[in-house]
């Protein structure tokens, strides 16, 4: 990151502050003598939003950019932000710069995009809250010095702080916008197991989000994933990762599928592996499983959603040629749902899903 920032081509002047979070060994060591505009400010590790709302207070400038660690800048990337807000004067405009792979990502984190989230990529406008980011933001300081701008330390670790600060502006009108310039490169590619570790262990944060937010409908969907067991939990991530590497067996043909079928293909694969993530996290806060754990409402929840990324990734692997592939798909989802559940009525409504109507079971 920092390199990036020492080459950036722009003349106004600009400062990077590093907040060091309690880092081991400390970040001090890293940022001395690399660059004058560069400074570090030291506190004990209190988590990603404490780290960040003290750079604002830190921050003397018009335009505050708020970039990850892990975020490699453009050399453009301090000139698109300022330039955003020379077209956007309004204190309510803010900006989200573009996000790219820094690094060559195996095909499961190219299929998902830089970000694990595929409805972002090349997204241009404004950006609902439920897809905010602030990686790579960019805002007015007024908004900061006004208290507006603040982010909740009650969330420790990283994930959904962004989503709440998101969902607190947008009903204070402000308007945050995604474009195609100040680009940065990120060098975090996690594997399936990383990411599904990630969002396990978002799931406190996620808990302290709904108590925020209260009764919104997609906050109350993503809790809908506390409607699990361990051994639905498990037959997800089973079903998953067999997806996932079929898909990955022909991961080259895709380039040549139909972009709305391969657009599907992605948020398929990324509403899966939140899902998974999420309900094992949920399944570890469970001190133990209820007599009913087997319940139509866990069923409903917790696996019929599963039927939905076969379907999919079904549909993509014999557009790719590969209906071969495609059956051994059908078939190991099958006999996963016949080993965790004996009703057989239960098995049909999943493989009915699983094809809706179009391919044979």
């Amino acid at each position: 990151m920092l390199d990036g920032f020492a080459v950036q081509h722009t003349e106004a002047a600009f400062e990077v502050i590093v907040v060091d979070d309690g880092s081991d060994p400390p970040a001090g060591a890293v940022v001395a003598g690399r660059d004058n505009r560069f400074q570090v400010l030291t506190q004990p590790n209190r988590g990603r939003s404490a780290a960040i709302n003290a750079g604002l207070r830190a921050a003397r400038g018009e335009i505050m950019i708020v970039c990850d660690a892990d975020i490699i800048p453009s050399s453009s990337f301090v000139a698109d932000h300022l330039a955003f807000h020379r077209r956007h004067t309004a204190e309510e405009d803010t900006h989200l710069g573009d996000v790219a792979w820094g690094v060559e990502p195996p095909a499961f984190a190219s299929l998902l995009g830089p970000r694990a989230n595929p409805r972002m990529v090349g997204f241009s406008g404004p950006v609902p809250w439920t897809l905010g980011y602030t990686d790579n933001w960019s805002l007015k300081r007024r908004l900061v010095d006004s208290g507006i701008v603040r982010f909740d330390e009650a969330f420790q670790a990283c994930y959904w702080e962004d989503l709440e600060i998101a969902h607190r502006l947008a009903a204070r009108g402000i308007r945050n916008s995604a474009t195609s310039q100040a680009r940065g490169h990120h060098l975090q590619c996690r594997s399936v197991e990383e990411r599904l570790e990630v969002f396990a262990r978002s799931v406190p944060n996620l808990v302290h989000l709904a108590r925020c937010i209260g009764d919104e409908e997609t906050v109350v969907s993503w809790l809908a994933q506390q409607h699990t067991s361990p051994r639905f939990t498990h037959a997800g991530e089973r079903i998953l990762r067999r997806v996932i590497f079929s898909v990955e067996a022909v991961a080259d043909r895709f380039s040549a599928m139909d972009s709305r079928l391969l657009g599907t293909l992605c948020i398929s694969l990324s509403d899966a592996v939140f899902r998974c993530g999420l309900q094992r996290g949920f399944a570890r806060r469970q001190k133990s499983v209820s007599s009913d754990a087997d319940t139509t409402t866990v069923i409903e929840a917790a696996v019929l959603p599963h039927a939905d990324v076969i379907r999919v990734a079904s549909e993509a692997l014999f557009a790719a040629g590969e209906a071969r592939n495609a059956g051994e798909l059908f078939d190991f989802a099958r006999r996963v749902m016949v080993e965790i559940d004996s009703d057989p009525g239960f098995t049909s409504r999943f493989l009915e899903r699983a094809t809706a109507g179009r391919l044979p079971v």
